[in-house]
C-alpha cells in the first residue's frame, strides 16, 4: 500500500477515510482510491477534502496545485526529482 500525502494527513489527524468521504460529499471507495495512490484527486474533490480535514490543498498533494493544473486530476505523489 503506497504512503501518499493523503494518507500521511488522515493519519495525522486520526480521521477515518469513510466519515472524511461522507463530510465531503465523495464516494467512500473514491477517497480509498486517492489514499492509496491509485487514482489521481481531481480539483473540486480536493478542495473539498482540504475542506473538511482543515488543511491546505498543498498538504493533501504535495505541491503547489495552482501551477500544475491538468484537466484530468492532481498527482498525489510529487512528480521529478
Amino acid at each position: 500500500m503506497a504512503v501518499t500525502k493523503l494518507r500521511m494527513v488522515l493519519l495525522r489527524l486520526g480521521a477515518h477515510q469513510y466519515e472524511v468521504a461522507q463530510a465531503a460529499g465523495i464516494p467512500a471507495p473514491r477517497v480509498s482510491e486517492y489514499a492509496t495512490g491509485r487514482k489521481n484527486i481531481p480539483k473540486h474533490h480536493l478542495l473539498k477534502l482540504a475542506e473538511v480535514l482543515e488543511v491546505s490543498p498543498e498538504d493533501i498533494v504535495g505541491h503547489d496545485y495552482h501551477r500544475q493544473l491538468p484537466r484530468d486530476g492532481l498527482r498525489i505523489r510529487n512528480r521529478g526529482a
